[in-house]
C-alpha cells in the first residue's frame, strides 16, 4: 500500500515533483519494512523500482545511456531498500526473542519477589529497630515486632490507624506543613529526631530514617525508628560531665600514653595560661619544669600499669615562666576491652595555701615571741588544772623554769594552800559557766614565799589537738602599780595645792594687769600735753583730757574716726593748709619710721557750734614700733602756741617789756616740748613693759598649765582604773580648771591685742558678713529649733575683721542665753539716720537685771553662774573696745527672764547692700 500511494501523490503532482521521484519512495519502503518485515520491504523496494522505471521513467535504452545518473539512482534505491528491508527483518527477530525474554524473567521476578518477601518479612519482624510502611494516606500498612514493643501497641491495633499516632513530628511541623512521609526522598533515606507516642501515654526521644517506593503504582512510605533514650541520656550526662569539667576551679587535663594532650579544661586555662588550642595535640611537659621531669616519667610507668597516683604536691609551669604550686591526682583511663589509653589529671592551685601556712607559721613564731616577751604572765590549763602552756614571764612569778612549770597545777606552784584552792575554785567556774571571768586582785605567794598581787583574767577554750576544754589566762602582777597608787595619791594632793596656789598667783596677776591697763589709761588720759593716738590709716584710738579740752572736743566724738574727718581745714580761710602739711609729715614719720617736728602751723578748730576758731599749733609726731618693728601708731603731740603767735605779732610795735614776755613765753613752750618728749618716752616704755607682760603672760603662765592638764591626763589614761572614784574626779577637776584658764589667758591676750591691732577700715557688706558669722556658729545650732530673723542690714565703715568678731560674739551670746527655750527666736536688725548705723541683736533668753548693766562689759565680768553657761566674760569686753575703736559705742537693754537686746553704733555708708 504504501508505494501504491506514493504512485498516487506523483501521478497527481507529477509536474512539481518530479525531480524527488525517489525520495518519495524511500519512506514507503521504510513504512513497508517497518510494518511487514524483511518479506514486506523487498516487495516494496520492487515494486517501487517497477513502477518507476515502467510509470515515471519511459524504458528506453537510449535514454538509460545517455542518463547515466538515472540508472545509479535506481540502483541506490534498490540496494537501500533492499538494506533496509534486511535490517527490519533482524529487528523483527530480536524483538520476539526479546518478547520471549521477558517473559522468562517476568516469571523468575515473581519467584524472587516471593522469596525476598518472606525473607524480608523474617527480616522485618526480628529488626531491632521498629519498621513501619504507611500508604500515600498515612495509613499503616506494616508494623513489625520491635514497633509493637517501642509503642506499647501490637500490629493488628496499629494496622490502618495514622503515622501521626505514634509519632509526634516536633521539629518537622514548624518547618513544613506536608506529612512527613512526602517529604522523604525517593532513593537517599532521610534522618530525623522526633518524639514517639506510647500507647499507654508517654512521649519518649527517637531517631527516624524515612524512604519512599512506589509499589505496584502505589506509593509506600517506610519509616525505621529507633528509640534513643538511653543516648540522649548518655549525651546529657557527657554535656553535664562536660559542664562540670568546664566550671571547674581546678585543671582538669587528659593525655594519651604518650603524654600528648587530649582535652583541656577552662580551670587548666586559668591555671597554666595556655588555652585548650595551645595545649591540645601537644606533649604535657611543656608545662612540667626541667628538673621534674622524672617525676612525670616515674607517674606516667605508674598509669600504664594502670595504678592511681593520689593526691602529691609538686610545681607546675605556667605560660609566662611563673613557677606555681600544685596539688595533682592522676587516675588511668581505660577503653571498653579494660585497657589503658591515657590518664586524667586534677591540679589545683595551692600556692595561696603555701602563701596561708607560712603567714600561719609567721603568726605563730609572732605569737610565740610576743608571750615570750609580754611582761605578764599567760597561762593554759586543762581540765584537770594543770598547766599546759606557760611564758616566760609566769615562770618568772613562780619562781620556777617553764619546763618545771608544764604539768603541775597550783598546788605545786604555791605555797599557801588556800591560794591554791580558790584559784582551781575559779578555773572550775569559768568551765562551768563558759563566760570570762575577770578577778580584780587576788594574792599569789611562790614557793620562797614572795607575796605579789595579781590581777587575772581566764577564759574557756578548746585545745585543737584534743578538744579538751581547758582554761587560758593572763595575769598582771600589780605589787608595784599598787606602791605607785599611793604614790599618785600623795601627788595628788601635793599637785592640787600647788594648783590652788598657782590660781592664787595667776589671779593675782590678772589683778595686776587690769590695774596697770586701768593705770596705763589714766596716766596717758591726765597726761598735761595735748595727745592724740593715731593708727597708721590716721586713725584716733587714744586721745588725752587737755587734747579735748584744746580742741573743743569729746572722747565718744573723736575715737574711731579718721584724723581729718575730725579736724578739717577751715573752709572760710582759702590759704588753710593745715590737712596737707599735717598729712605730708605723718607720711613722712611711716616712711622713715623717725619723730617728725612741724613747724608752727595754722590749723583752725571747729567749735561745737560750728564756726571755726583760728588757732596755731607746735607739732611733734612720733612712731611707735611693734614687736615685729612694724609701726602700730603714732604719737601726735601738739602745743597750742596761738597766744604766742599773736603777742608776737604784738611785740613787733611794742615795749621791749612785751619783747621779753615772748622771749619767756617761747623758753616755756621749749621746756614744756621737753617735758612732753619725756613723757612720750615713758609711754613707749609702759607699752614696752606691757608686750613683755602679755608675753609672759602667754609662754610663762601657759607653760605650767599645760604641764598641770598634760600630766593629769597621763595619769587618767594610764592609771585611771586603778584610781578610786574620787581621785579620777579630783584629776578631771584639775584638767578642766588649767583648760578654763588657758581659755582665759587666751581671751586676756586678745583683748590686750585689740587695742594695738591695726585697723584697715573699708566699706562692708554688713548682711554678707552676718551670713558668714551664721555659718561659722551652725555647730552651735544642730539639734536646736531657732527662729532667725534677719532685717535689712545697710553697709558700713569699718574694719572686717574685728567687726566679724563683734558679730561672733554677740550672736554666739543669743544663741548660749537662749539653749533653756523649746523655740528661741533671734533677731537682728539695723536703725539708721543716714550718717549713722544702729545695729542690733535681740534674743528671747534668759536677760539680765539692769541694775548690773554697767558690768556687763568688764573684763572677766558675769552676770550668770558658770555651771548655767560657759564662759571667760571677755566677750563683751572685746565687743565693746572694738566698737569703741570704730568711733561708736555699745549699749544693752533687758530684763530678767525677757531676753536680751544688744545695740552698737558705726559710721554708715548711706546705700543698702
Amino acid at each position: 500500500m504504501p508505494p501504491l500511494v506514493a504512485l498516487g501523490v506523483q501521478w497527481l503532482c507529477w509536474s512539481w515533483l518530479q525531480p524527488l521521484v525517489w525520495f518519495l519512495f524511500f519512506p514507503a519502503v521504510f513504512f513497508s519494512a517497518w510494518l511487514g518485515g524483511r518479506r514486506g520491504g523487498l516487495w516494496a523496494t520492487a515494486l517501487s523500482t517497477v513502477l518507476v522505471w515502467y510509470v515515471f521513467i519511459a524504458p528506453d535504452p537510449a535514454i538509460s545511456a545517455r542518463h547515466a545518473h538515472v540508472l545509479l539512482s535506481m540502483g541506490l534505491f534498490t540496494g537501500m531498500g533492499t538494506l533496509m528491508s534486511l535490517l527490519h527483518g533482524r529487528l523483527q527477530a530480536a524483538t520476539r526473542q526479546l518478547t520471549d525474554v521477558l517473559s522468562v524473567l517476568q516469571a523468575t521476578n515473581q519467584q524472587l519477589e516471593a522469596r525476598v518477601r518472606v525473607r524480608l518479612g523474617g527480616i522485618v519482624s526480628s529488626a531491632l529497630d521498629a519498621i513501619i510502611c504507611v500508604d500515600a494516606e498515612q495509613k499503616i500498612v506494616l508494623f513489625n515486632t520491635a514497633a509493637e514493643t517501642m509503642f506499647g501497641c501490637t500490629e493488628a491495633q496499629a494496622l490502618g490507624q495514622k503515622l501521626d499516632r505514634f509519632i509526634i513530628c516536633f521539629e518537622l511541623a514548624q518547618e513544613q506543613s506536608a506529612p512527613l512521609c512526602e517529604n522523604a526522598g525517593a532513593h537517599v533515606p532521610e534522618v530525623h529526631a522526633l518524639s514517639g507516642l506510647r500507647a499507654g501515654g508517654g512521649v519518649f526521644p527517637i531517631e527516624a530514617s524515612i524512604s519512599h517506593t512506589e509499589t505496584n503504582g502505589q506509593k509506600i512510605c517506610t519509616v525505621i525508628l529507633r528509640d534513643i533514650t538511653e543516648r540522649r541520656h548518655h549525651e546529657e550526662a557527657t554535656a553535664m560531665l562536660a559542664a562540670i569539667v568546664d566550671s571547674s576551679d581546678d585543671a582538669i587535663v587528659s593525655k594519651d600514653l604518650n603524654s600528648i594532650v587530649t582535652s583541656w579544661n577552662a580551670g587548666a586555662e586559668r591555671l597554666f595560661g595556655y588555652s585548650a588550642g595551645e595545649m591540645v595535640g601537644r606533649s604535657i611537659t611543656l608545662i612540667i619544669p626541667p628538673d621534674r621531669q622524672h617525676e612525670e616519667n616515674e607517674i606516667q610507668a605508674q598509669i600504664k600499669r594502670g595504678e592511681r597516683v593520689e593526691h602529691f604536691e609538686t610545681l607546675r609551669l605556667t605560660k609566662d615562666g611563673k613557677l606555681i604550686s600544685v596539688s595533682v591526682s592522676v587516675s588511668p583511663m581505660h577503653n571498653k576491652e579494660g585497657q589503658v589509653i591515657g590518664a586524667s589529671k586534677v591540679a589545683r592551685d595551692i600556692t595561696k595555701r603555701h602563701e596561708a601556712e607560712a603567714a600561719l607559721r609567721a603568726s605563730e613564731e609572732w605569737l610565740r615571741l610576743i608571750t615570750n616577751l609580754v611582761p605578764h604572765g599567760i597561762f593554759a590549763k586543762n581540765s584537770a588544772g594543770r598547766y599546759i602552756f606557760a611564758n616566760p614571764a609566769l615562770a618568772e612569778t613562780c619562781g620556777l623554769p617553764i619546763a618545771d612549770v608544764l604539768g603541775k597545777d597550783d598546788f605545786d606552784l604555791v605555797s599557801e594552800r588556800s591560794q591554791a584552792e580558790a584559784y582551781r575554785s575559779d578555773d572550775r567556774a569559768v568551765l562551768e559557766s563558759g563566760g570570762t571571768k575577770f578577778i580584780s586582785e587576788e594574792r599569789h605567794t611562790d614557793l620562797s614565799g614572795r607575796m605579789r598581787v595579781l590581777q587575772t583574767i581566764k577564759m574557756p577554750f578548746t585545745v585543737p589537738e584534743t578538744g579538751e576544754r581547758a582554761v587560758f589566762g593572763a595575769w598582771v602582777d600589780i605589787t608595784e602599780r599598787q606602791r605607785a597608787e599611793e604614790e599618785v595619791r600623795r601627788l595628788n594632793a601635793e599637785l592640787e595645792q600647788r594648783v590652788i596656789q598657782r590660781t592664787a598667783q595667776l589671779e593675782a596677776v590678772n589683778a595686776e594687769l587690769r590695774q596697770s591697763r586701768a593705770e596705763l589709761k589714766s596716766l596717758f588720759e591726765s597726761l598735761p600735753g595735748l595727745y592724740l593716738v593715731l593708727t597708721p590709716d590716721f586713725k584716733i584710738v587714744a586721745v588725752s583730757d587737755a587734747y579735748l579740752a584744746a580742741t573743743m572736743t569729746t572722747r565718744a566724738g573723736i575715737l574711731g574716726r579718721g584724723l581729718f574727718e575730725v579736724f578739717p581745714d577751715n573752709p572760710d580761710d582759702p590759704e588753710a593748709d593745715g590737712v596737707s602739711n599735717l598729712r605730708a609729715s605723718l607720711n613722712r614719720v611711716l616712711a622713715n619710721g623717725a619723730a617728725d617736728t612741724m613747724a608752727i602751723q595754722k590749723y583752725d578748730v571747729r567749735r561745737p557750734d560750728g564756726v571755726f576758731e583760728e588757732r596755731y599749733w607746735s607739732p611733734i609726731n612720733s612712731p611707735v614700733a611693734g614687736v615685729d618693728r612694724k609701726i602700730q601708731y603714732i604719737i601726735h603731740r601738739v602745743e597750742d602756741v596761738t597766744e604766742f603767735v599773736r603777742r608776737k605779732s604784738q611785740a613787733i610795735s611794742g615795749s621791749d617789756e612785751m619783747n621779753a614776755r615772748v622771749e619767756q613765753m617761747e623758753a616755756e613752750i621749749f621746756q614744756s616740748s621737753q617735758k612732753v618728749q619725756a613723757a612720750n618716752q615713758q609711754l613707749e616704755a609702759a607699752n614696752k613693759e606691757l608686750e613683755s607682760f602679755s608675753y609672759s603672760v602667754s609662754h610663762d603662765l601657759r607653760a605650767p598649765l599645760r604641764a598641770m592638764d598634760g600630766f593629769s591626763r597621763a595619769v587618767l589614761e594610764d592609771y585611771g582604773p586603778q584610781l578610786p572614784a574620787e581621785g579620777r574626779r579630783y584629776l578631771q577637776v584639775i584638767r578642766t580648771s588649767a583648760q578654763r584658764m588657758g581659755n582665759l589667758i587666751d581671751d586676756l591676750l586678745s583683748f590686750s591685742r585689740l587695742s594695738r591691732a591695726t585697723m584697715c577700715k573699708r566699706t562692708i557688706n554688713v548682711r554678707q558678713l552676718v551670713h558668714d558669722t551664721l555659718e561659722e556658729l551652725q555647730s552651735q545650732r544642730e539639734g536646736r529649733e531657732i527662729q532667725l530673723d534677719i532685717a535689712d542690714l545697710p553697709a558700713c565703715e569699718g574694719d572686717p575683721a574685728l567687726l566679724k568678731q563683734v558679730w561672733i560674739n554677740l550672736l554666739s551670746n543669743a544663741f548660749k542665753y537662749t539653749q533653756k527655750r523649746a523655740a528661741a527666736v533671734v533677731e537682728i536688725g539695723c536703725k539708721t539716720d543716714g550718717r549713722t548705723n544702729t545695729y542690733f541683736v535681740r534674743d528671747n533668753g534668759t536677760g539680765f537685771d539692769m541694775r548690773y548693766a554697767s558690768k556687763l562689759f568688764g573684763v572677766f565680768q558675769r552676770l550668770h553662774r558658770a555651771e548655767d553657761y560657759d564662759g571667760t566674760g571677755v566677750g563683751l569686753a572685746i565687743v565693746q573696745r572694738i566698737i569703741h575703736r570704730h568711733g561708736g559705742r555699745v549699749w544693752a537693754e533687758a530684763a530678767v527672764d525677757q531676753g536680751a537686746t544688744f545695740y552698737f553704733t558705726l559710721e554708715g555708708n548711706n546705700h543698702h547692700e
